[in-house]
């Protein structure tokens, strides 16, 4: 077997020319190293801002990602080892009706079946309190009805900080909150991706885990910051579905880019039978409301 450091070696001094050299691994041990899956895509990513470059990374890139095992959590963190971890927070949020800015304390809910994507966003939260040396007293609270509470006055407040309120989006003059503009702006590439990754293990296909669509009720905000950033990572042909129903059946459907398909898991577009299966109501195409 060819000893882990010295592919990661090969990998680090010849980015352009790694995929036979990735190939061969593969084809021999139908895996990449841990080690090597989490140093490898930093340099993808730095190599991928040329078009000509990311076309040939993304070939030999397409050989390492698609359908193998690499690490454990693709789809959620751990493949990708640069941008913010506070971002992949922030796309695991639900924000029905928008962020509330008035519930003192509160960090996230999660519904009983989510427990395994609960056990998820706990584990990036810790990330996110180390990075940002905040105290990692959160309380995670289960009520009454299953529901997973995560409880945390000073953390709540931080994520908070990233909203800005919106008179446009909430119910009945609720204090609710938008992804803030400079936030936005402020995101890299890999911020990015982090937030997609984080939506995706929460909003994405949780019944085949491969399909490019993120589904939610009432999270008009979040499907425009997905919008966004998906267009800023190369997907195109991105559509958003709406069954005008009460609450607000949405689904946001797109072209996945390489880079996106690496962090999610997500190999393939979903089809238009399989759209209709994901309403109750009927549905057609919108235009997504202004929120950024």
């Amino acid at each position: 077997m060819i000893p882990a450091l010295l592919l990661l070696t090969l990998l680090l001094a010849y980015p352009l020319s790694s995929g036979p050299v990735i190939a061969f691994y593969w084809n021999k041990y139908g895996a990449l190293p841990e080690r090597v899956a989490h140093f490898y895509y930093p340099v993808w990513l730095a190599h991928h801002n040329s078009k000509t470059v990311g076309n040939v990374i993304d070939w030999y890139t397409g050989l390492w990602f698609q359908g193998k095992k690499l690490a454990p959590g693709v789809g959620g963190s751990s493949v990708h080892s640069r941008g913010n971890a506070r971002f992949e927070l922030l796309g695991m949020l639900d924000e029905y009706g928008g962020r509330p800015l008035d519930d003192a304390g509160s960090i996230e809910r999660f519904y009983p079946a989510e427990t395994a994507k609960a056990d998820h966003f706990e584990k990036v939260l810790g990330e996110v309190c180390a990075d940002e040396s905040l105290p990692k007293d959160w309380l995670r609270d289960k009520e009454n009805a299953g529901h997973i509470h995560f409880i945390g006055k000073v953390i709540a407040a931080s994520i908070n900080s990233s909203y800005v309120a919106d008179s446009r989006y909430g119910f009945g003059g609720d204090a609710v909150g938008v992804l803030a503009p400079s936030v936005l702006r402020s995101a890299s590439k890999a911020d990015m991706l982090r937030y997609i990754a984080g939506a995706y293990v929460r909003y994405g296909d949780d019944q085949s885990a491969h399909r490019a669509f993120f589904s939610a009720p009432n999270n008009g905000g979040k499907f425009c910051v997905l919008t966004d950033f998906l267009s800023r990572l190369g997907c195109d042909d991105i559509r958003f579905y709406d069954d005008q129903a009460t609450p607000t059946g949405g689904v946001l459907t797109f072209r996945p880019s390489a880079e996106v398909k690496a962090v999610t898991g997500i190999s393939r577009e979903i089809t238009p039978e399989e759209l209709k299966a994901l309403f109750f109501n009927p549905f057609k195409e919108e235009r997504l409301p202004h929120f950024l």
